[in-house]
Order: structure tokens, then C-alpha cells, then sequence
């Protein structure tokens, strides 16, 4: 920031030397240069948060309807969820049989599904814990 605080010395000299429309001049520049580096900072947010999306990209895979992270097969993750809004949001597991998302409430059939459906449904016995 030393070219800012190069520029109040100056101001200052304009100002105690009398040159008034010099000063309000630099005074613009000075606002232009804080609303450049105010920029500056959030560009340089975003880009870090875009880097940041990269990486997660690059390390996901879609398999069995949903995302999944490569490397440590951590997921699984919401399509949905990624696909709109870049946001990584874990699937709540219901016994293997649905997988749903508690944000968006997206969910698919988990790997036990097939055989979940096809058993016999159980008979109602009112006296059973």
C-alpha cells in the first residue's frame, strides 16, 4: 500500500500549499485507487473460489446416480446439488435402499433397492415389538 501512502503525502502538500484543485484531483485518484484494490480483492476471491470448484471437479466421478469422490471413494454426493449450484452436498443413506439429498430432497435407489423390492412384504402382526 505504499503507493496510497505516497499519495496522502502529496494531498497533504497540495492541500498546505493552497493548490486546492490539484488536491481534490488527487483525492479522486486516491478514491479510484481504493476502488480498484476493493476489485482487486474480490477478483481475487472469486478466482480462489473457481480454482477451488476446479478441484473438486477434477476429483469427482458419476457412478450408481450420484457423484463420488475418486481417490477415497467418499460420496455419495447429490447430482442435483453439483450440477445447479456447485454445491457438494452429501446424500443421507436409508438403509442401503434410497439415497436423499437434504437439501434439494433429490434421492435414488441405493444398491440394496432391487432386492428390497422383490422380498416378500412382511405380515402385519400387531403383537410383534
Amino acid at each position: 500500500m505504499e503507493i496510497y501512502e505516497n499519495l496522502k503525502r502529496i494531498a497533504k502538500i497540495l492541500q498546505e500549499a493552497g493548490k486546492i484543485e490539484l488536491y481534490s484531483q488527487l483525492l479522486d485518484v486516491m478514491k479510484q485507487c481504493l476502488d480498484l484494490q476493493e476489485d482487486n480483492r474480490k477478483i481475487k476471491a472469486e478466482n480462489d473460489n473457481l480454482v477451488e470448484l476446479l478441484k473438486i471437479k477434477d476429483e469427482l466421478i458419476y457412478k450408481q446416480n450420484a457423484y463420488w469422490k475418486k481417490n477415497d471413494n467418499d460420496g455419495p454426493f447429490c447430482t442435483r446439488c453439483w450440477d445447479k449450484h456447485k454445491d457438494l452436498i452429501r446424500m443421507v443413506n436409508d438403509r442401503n435402499i434410497y439415497f436423499n439429498c437434504p437439501e434439494c430432497k433429490n434421492s435414488y435407489n441405493g444398491p440394496d433397492y432391487e432386492s428390497y423390492m422383490s422380498s416378500p412384504e412382511p405380515e402385519w402382526n400387531p403383537y410383534a415389538d
